[in-house]
């Protein structure tokens, strides 16, 4: 069942990463560019933990989660070769290896059994051995968790995904 909410989140996402990716096109904009642009990261961090609390918790290995991660995938090596071609002074992968992770330790919170655990754990400890090659490191990383822990737990744990957008 679609979500009008979600839809929303997912539409500003894009709208702000098209903004950001306007700096490329037009480099005298580039600093408020860049600023409205640091809004998609966090905004597809909470698309992700959205759909992630839609799931039914255990069950992990569902042919909807296969396929958002074979997608996820699929856009990481699509997009690092334009990446690499405008970001040339990079020393980053693309976002999209950062949101698959993300998406992973995400659903170890949500479906908490011991091999989403074992699962996130194992996600978690490449993600900080890749952190300075993954942009926004090992807490980019966590953001989706912590936000799907917010939307599970509200009130003030909303603070720990704020922080992190920080």
């Amino acid at each position: 069942m679609r979500s009008t909410s979600l839809d929303l989140v997912k539409w500003l996402a894009m709208l702000t990463m098209v903004i950001d990716h306007l700096r490329y096109l037009w480099p005298e904009a580039t600093a408020w560019l860049f600023v409205v642009g640091r809004f998609a990261f966090p905004l597809f961090c909470l698309g992700i933990a959205a759909n992630v609390s839609r799931s039914r918790p255990g069950d992990l290995y569902s042919e909807n989660n296969f396929r958002y991660l074979s997608w996820l995938l699929a856009f990481s090596l699509i997009s690092e070769m334009p990446y690499r071609a405008l970001s040339e002074m990079s020393n980053t992968l693309n976002v999209m290896p950062t949101l698959m992770l993300g998406l992973i330790v995400a659903w170890s919170v949500h479906h908490s059994d011991r091999t989403g655990l074992v699962l996130g754990l194992f996600t978690l400890t490449v993600s900080i051995a890749l952190h300075d090659r993954l942009m926004y490191g090992a807490f980019g990383v966590l953001l989706p968790a912590t936000m799907v822990l917010a939307v599970q737990r509200p009130w003030i744990i909303w603070l720990i995904p704020a922080v992190f957008s920080v």
